[in-house]
């Protein structure tokens, strides 16, 4: 087995930060994810259309204030890979977090917290 040579390592090492920078500027370039995930509906039940859709970095403090107002911990939702939220006409009312463990072909997601705002609990919303 041949060791590389040093010129080889940073030709390797400078391709795979150029893929890296390249990756990230396609990832910068996107809008901002806001689809919805999930329209429900609500007829007959007196509660408006939820819409469950990815939060935006905007929503961060509101969905701070539903975790904490929950009970839970705050300690470690900034690492959280997804964050979901339940929107009743522009109003947050509830929060999901997950947590990507695992590594490659072996990730899996688990439920970091759920909270839902005391006011829309027992309406089917989380």
């Amino acid at each position: 087995m041949t060791m590389p040579c040093l010129a080889e390592v940073v030709a390797a090492e400078h391709g795979a930060d150029l893929r890296r920078e390249a990756r990230a500027a396609r990832l910068a370039a996107r809008p901002a994810r806001r689809s919805v995930l999930r329209m429900t509906g609500t007829a007959g039940t007196g509660v408006p259309p939820v819409r469950v859709r990815e939060a935006a970095p905007a929503e961060r403090t509101a969905v701070e204030a539903l975790v904490a107002g929950a009970g839970l911990p705050l300690d470690g939702l900034d690492g959280a890979a997804v964050v979901l939220v339940a929107d009743v006409g522009g109003t947050l009312v509830g929060a999901v977090a997950l947590g990507r463990h695992g590594g490659p072909g072996e990730t899996v997601f688990l439920l970091r917290s759920a909270a839902v705002d005391p006011a829309w609990r027992g309406r089917g919303i989380g």
